[in-house]
């Protein structure tokens, strides 16, 4: 009889704790948190008919080959191996799958051109991971870069094995096996020499390399700088929240300073006063004018909702509406805003709650609740090619390492949500790694992603650019300026000041040439920005994303070896005309005219060079030579003062010190203020 009780009890508990903070709609259309390419995945256009036949050899699981029909541009790399680090001579070490990759050889001219990869991450790529719509695409257009993007394994069409079943995700997708691909990538393609397979006008066997990526690609691209610090030169790390983290209310909370910054505080109270009358609603349990007003499919909400999980994934959906406005604000020119979104729910106070309802609603059918069909969409393991087969490794990463638990904070004041915090909390994300992945209660394992990593203040790398927005959620978790200061030897000064009166605040961005173009981890913070919004090829008309993109293309050619640091934005005075030399005039000597010393100037031909010595610039050289003369003697004096000095010292059996007084030459001043490794030559 006791047994049966406790049964029972551990039952009802069970069911208390399920609940997802995503919809079943959610789950099949995500594509990633990166750069949101425009076009279908290419990988739309197969269905699992179109691909070659699963081949499976002795002891590896069945992975499929590449579609028969491949777009131009599209390749596989056929020789990705499926377990990285199996031990010499086991299975693992043996398997070998196809992983996609996309090519670009537009630009390159000449033997060992440089190769600019673009990192793949959690959704397909397309076409225009190689294409016009990146910075990276008009960098390599300067540098005459070859431009590669490899796919992310368990993404898109990149199948280590032929289903992503929990056993196979728990064996093969890691982040530690990502950055091993695109090791094994760059030395297959590069130094290996395959890339005359694909490209053999010229010999890329000796490029150097360049890695980009945003988001968690991001941190893949910083990571591999710590990892194989060997293979690329330097990367661009955007909006890479290197940082994992569990319990994470600090997602939110950017979330309401963007809209206190666009929308002002007024914005800020609507959504508050808007949530916290939804949530009377729940407290009441009137379910029957919450289902009215949204919509909802069924179940519907009811007394059950609050322990089946239904209410979380309810609230998750109203503010994930929020989540996606200020993670990409403005980064499209016909999408909607923050600011756009507070106008609209300002506009009539009297129809604010109205407004809120008709914008968190599903407008074209009913509203999504039911957690069983979030858990349903997040169980199946038949990888399809597109988004709708990526949310799955993704939530499987974040609750094997990163955490990233997007979680409502409970601070009224910076939270606009935060009465949805008993229901939008850690154990709404950990009921789904329990209940899909079967991860038994145990956490994600961040302390050991933040130790083979590092975090902010301790990551070790050497050149490696981190840009991120100061309104973009992720940046919290990144490099910013806060989290990984400036030594005074990587900057004159620093990127952003601002100053305040009574009446406005004003930004000025400092010039690339004095924010550290050399320093060895370079945070690149840009002011009122959104998510990886640097990567994109235009800056959208944001003074802060123009100045990013100078900032990133100096460091890039930093990497190349080809920085020439712009113009200063005030232009000296030129000097004053020259003035006839006199014995105490000679200091003139250092301020030569603008025509004989500015690399500027246009030279002269042979033809035009007549001699020419007016009267009034006749130089008198008696004065140089005697102070010559006594230079020397002076040096010879000296240089026979110290001789018996050190006589005398040796006399006395006493050594002199070997250290410099100063440390300008040192090696560890040398290896921060040269960019951490670099030598004078490469810069």
């Amino acid at each position: 009889m006791q047994t049966s009780k406790l049964f029972l009890l551990l039952l009802c508990l069970t069911q208390l704790v399920r609940s997802a903070p995503y919809t079943a709609k959610t789950v099949k259309e995500f594509r990633g948190h990166g750069v949101r390419f425009s076009e279908d995945p290419v990988a739309t256009r197969y269905d699992r008919s179109q691909l070659q036949d699963f081949v499976q050899n002795a002891g590896c699981p069945p992975s499929p080959g590449p579609p028969t029909n491949l777009s131009p541009n599209e390749h596989y790399f056929s020789e990705a191996v499926l377990d990285n680090f199996a031990a010499a001579g086991s299975a693992g070490s043996a398997c070998t799958w196809s992983q996609r990759f996309f090519l670009n050889t537009t630009f390159c001219s000449h033997d060992k051109c440089p190769v600019f990869l673009y990192i793949g991450g959690e959704g397909p790529l397309t076409h225009g991971s190689i294409g016009t719509k990146l910075f990276m695409h008009t960098l390599a257009k300067e540098h005459g870069a070859v431009v590669v993007s490899l796919e992310h394994r368990y993404y898109g069409m990149s199948w280590p094995t032929h289903d992503m079943s929990t056993a196979y995700l728990k064996s093969y997708l890691s982040s530690g096996q990502a950055l091993a691909d695109l090791a094994h990538f760059q030395k297959w393609f590069g130094p290996q020499g395959n890339s005359n397979h694909f490209f053999p006008k010229y010999q890329l066997g000796e490029s150097d390399w360049v890695a980009f990526g945003g988001s968690y690609p991001g941190n893949l691209a910083a990571w591999l700088k710590v990892k194989y610090p060997q293979s690329f030169i330097g990367t661009v790390a955007s909006s890479a929240p290197i940082t994992a983290l569990e319990n994470w209310p600090g997602y939110m909370k950017v979330v309401s300073d963007s809209l206190k910054y666009f929308g002002g505080q007024e914005c800020f109270n609507a959504i508050q006063t808007s949530t916290n009358r939804v949530m009377n609603y729940v407290n009441n349990n009137d379910w029957k004018t919450l289902n009215n007003m949204w919509d909802t499919c069924e179940p519907q909400l009811s007394d059950e909702s609050k322990t089946n999980g239904d209410l979380s994934t309810f609230l998750s959906n109203l503010q994930s509406l929020f989540q996606g406005l200020v993670q990409y604000n403005r980064d499209s020119p016909e999408a909607p805003t923050v600011k756009s979104t507070c106008v609209q729910l300002l506009h009539d106070p009297t129809k604010t709650f109205e407004t809120f309802v008709n914008l968190t609603k599903n407008s074209k059918r009913c509203t999504d609740i039911s957690t069983n069909e979030t858990y349903a969409a997040l169980k199946n393991v038949t990888l399809t090619g597109g988004s709708s087969s990526a949310m799955r490794p993704w939530i499987f990463q974040t609750c094997n390492e990163f955490g990233y638990f997007q979680v409502v904070g409970t601070d009224p004041t910076s939270d606009a949500f935060s009465k949805m915090s008993p229901y939008v909390n850690v154990q709404s994300y950990t009921d789904i790694c329990d209940v899909v992945f079967e991860m038994n209660g145990a956490s994600p394992r961040i302390a050991w992603s933040n130790t083979q990593y590092g975090v902010p203040s301790t990551l070790a790398a050497v050149n490696v650019t981190f840009p991120s927005g100061s309104l973009d959620p992720w940046h919290v978790l990144g490099v910013t300026n806060d989290t990984h200061p400036w030594t005074p030897n990587d900057a004159a000064r620093p990127a952003t000041t601002t100053t305040t009166t009574t009446t406005t605040t004003t930004t000025t961005l400092a010039s690339a040439a004095t924010i550290g173009i050399f320093a060895a981890e370079l945070a690149v913070e840009i002011p009122h920005t959104s998510h990886c919004q640097d990567m994109y090829a235009t800056d959208f008309s944001i003074p802060e994303i123009a100045w990013a993109h100078t900032v990133i293309r100096s460091r890039v050619a930093h990497y190349l070896s080809s920085y020439v640091a712009p113009p200063s934005p005030t232009p000296s005075p030129p000097p004053p005309p020259p003035q006839p030399l006199t014995p105490s005039s000679s200091s003139s000597l250092s301020s030569p005219s603008p025509d004989s010393s500015s690399p500027s100037s246009t030279p002269s031909t042979p033809s035009s060079r007549t001699p020419s010595t007016p009267t009034s610039q006749v130089i008198n050289y008696v004065p140089i030579i005697i102070a010559a003369v006594c230079g020397l003697l002076i040096g010879l004096a000296q240089h026979r003062v110290a001789g018996w000095c050190c006589s005398k010292d040796r006399k006395n059996k006493s050594r002199p010190l070997s250290h410099s007084n100063s440390n300008v030459n040192s090696f560890e001043t040398d290896y921060h203020v040269m960019g951490g490794g670099d030598t004078y030559e490469d810069i």
